[in-house]
């Protein structure tokens, strides 16, 4: 699919600012970087396209590595995202939970979509 030998996503890539053209500290989450490289554009011919059930494979696998990022994030960002101080959180866990049935406990936040609390919240 890259004849030309392109580089896929890295965690090193920076942001462009659009108006000066200089590279910014931030860094490019790899939502961004395969939304810009799906983008239809008028001016530019994307070879991606024309690759039919091999780009929507692309497409899939593409999606499954944007949704691992974001489940790392969330896993190894627990104390940034103060999941230890959802109270009604931990009383469930109290006295529904079973010790032996708890591994690693990771709250996913309502804004996780699929999650359990975002399933409950759109109720």
């Amino acid at each position: 699919m890259f004849c030309r030998g392109e580089d896929g996503y890295h965690f090193n890539i920076k942001m462009v600012n659009p108006t000066t053209g200089e590279e910014t500290n931030k860094k490019v989450s790899c939502m961004n970087f395969y939304a810009y490289r799906l983008m239809i554009r008028l001016d530019v011919d994307n070879h991606l396209l024309r690759y039919r059930r091999l780009f929507q494979q692309y497409c899939v696998d593409m999606y499954v590595k944007v949704e691992t990022e974001r489940l790392n994030f969330i896993r190894f960002n627990q104390s940034k995202l103060r999941s230890d101080e959802y109270i009604h959180l931990r009383d469930a866990i109290a006295t529904e939970g079973h010790a032996a049935n708890i591994g690693c406990l990771t709250n996913l936040p309502a804004t996780y979509v699929g999650s359990p609390r975002h399933m409950q919240g759109q109720i």
